[in-house]
Protein backbone atom coordinates (compact mmCIF):
# COMPACT_ATOMS: atom_id res chain seq x y z
CA UNK A 1 0.00 0.00 0.00
CA UNK A 2 1.69 3.17 -1.22
CA UNK A 3 0.83 5.95 1.56
CA UNK A 4 1.84 9.06 -0.60
CA UNK A 5 3.26 11.87 1.26
CA UNK A 6 3.35 14.88 -1.27
CA UNK A 7 2.16 15.28 -4.51
CA UNK A 8 1.70 17.90 -7.78
CA UNK A 9 -1.37 17.10 -9.87
CA UNK A 10 -0.10 17.94 -13.52
CA UNK A 11 -4.02 16.47 -14.87
CA UNK A 12 -5.91 13.76 -13.30
CA UNK A 13 -3.42 11.10 -14.69
CA UNK A 14 0.05 12.79 -14.42
CA UNK A 15 1.66 13.73 -11.03
CA UNK A 16 4.50 13.33 -8.97
CA UNK A 17 4.56 12.25 -5.60
CA UNK A 18 6.69 11.44 -2.63
CA UNK A 19 5.58 8.55 -0.92
CA UNK A 20 6.74 5.45 1.26
CA UNK A 21 4.95 2.13 2.69
CA UNK A 22 6.50 -0.16 -0.34
CA UNK A 23 9.62 -1.71 -1.43
CA UNK A 24 10.91 1.57 -2.68
CA UNK A 25 10.16 4.20 -0.35
CA UNK A 26 10.65 6.48 0.50
CA UNK A 27 11.31 7.29 -3.32
CA UNK A 28 9.87 9.88 -5.88
CA UNK A 29 7.59 8.77 -8.74
CA UNK A 30 7.30 10.88 -11.65
CA UNK A 31 4.34 9.78 -14.16
CA UNK A 32 0.92 8.49 -14.81
CA UNK A 33 -1.10 6.75 -11.56
CA UNK A 34 -4.27 4.70 -11.97
CA UNK A 35 -5.87 3.17 -8.71
CA UNK A 36 -3.23 5.19 -6.47
CA UNK A 37 -0.45 2.77 -8.15
CA UNK A 38 2.12 3.87 -10.87
CA UNK A 39 0.74 2.99 -14.25
CA UNK A 40 2.21 3.41 -17.84
CA UNK A 41 5.22 5.17 -18.24
CA UNK A 42 7.31 7.20 -15.32
CA UNK A 43 10.23 7.70 -14.23
CA UNK A 44 11.13 6.03 -10.77
CA UNK A 45 13.46 7.37 -8.32
CA UNK A 46 14.80 4.82 -6.06
CA UNK A 47 16.23 5.55 -2.61
CA UNK A 48 19.63 4.13 -3.02
CA UNK A 49 20.18 6.46 -5.75
CA UNK A 50 19.05 3.89 -9.08
CA UNK A 51 16.93 5.30 -11.44
CA UNK A 52 14.01 3.21 -13.76
CA UNK A 53 12.54 5.17 -17.03
CA UNK A 54 10.49 2.76 -18.64
CA UNK A 55 6.97 0.87 -18.08
CA UNK A 56 4.48 0.26 -15.02
CA UNK A 57 1.68 -1.55 -14.40
CA UNK A 58 -0.23 -2.09 -11.06
CA UNK A 59 2.34 -0.10 -9.44
CA UNK A 60 5.16 -2.62 -10.47
CA UNK A 61 7.79 -2.69 -13.07
CA UNK A 62 6.01 -4.51 -15.95
CA UNK A 63 7.54 -3.80 -19.88
CA UNK A 64 10.19 -2.21 -21.76
CA UNK A 65 12.29 -0.02 -19.28
CA UNK A 66 16.26 1.21 -18.41
CA UNK A 67 17.67 0.26 -14.69
CA UNK A 68 20.54 2.83 -14.45
CA UNK A 69 22.47 2.12 -11.29
CA UNK A 70 24.72 4.56 -9.32
CA UNK A 71 27.32 1.73 -9.57
CA UNK A 72 27.59 2.33 -13.53
CA UNK A 73 25.62 -0.46 -14.42
CA UNK A 74 22.85 -0.42 -16.58
CA UNK A 75 20.46 -2.82 -17.77
CA UNK A 76 17.88 -2.09 -20.57
CA UNK A 77 15.38 -4.67 -21.20
CA UNK A 78 12.06 -6.18 -20.44
CA UNK A 79 10.44 -6.05 -16.79
CA UNK A 80 7.54 -8.50 -15.51
CA UNK A 81 6.53 -7.87 -11.88
CA UNK A 82 9.66 -5.75 -11.14
CA UNK A 83 12.52 -7.93 -11.87
CA UNK A 84 14.83 -7.99 -15.05
CA UNK A 85 13.76 -10.66 -18.16
CA UNK A 86 15.76 -11.81 -19.84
Amino acid sequence: MLILFEEIRVNTLLRLGIWGGDLYSPGIYEGHWKDNQFEEEGVLHIPNGNRYEGSFKKGKLNGPGTLIQTSGGKYEGNFLNSKCEG
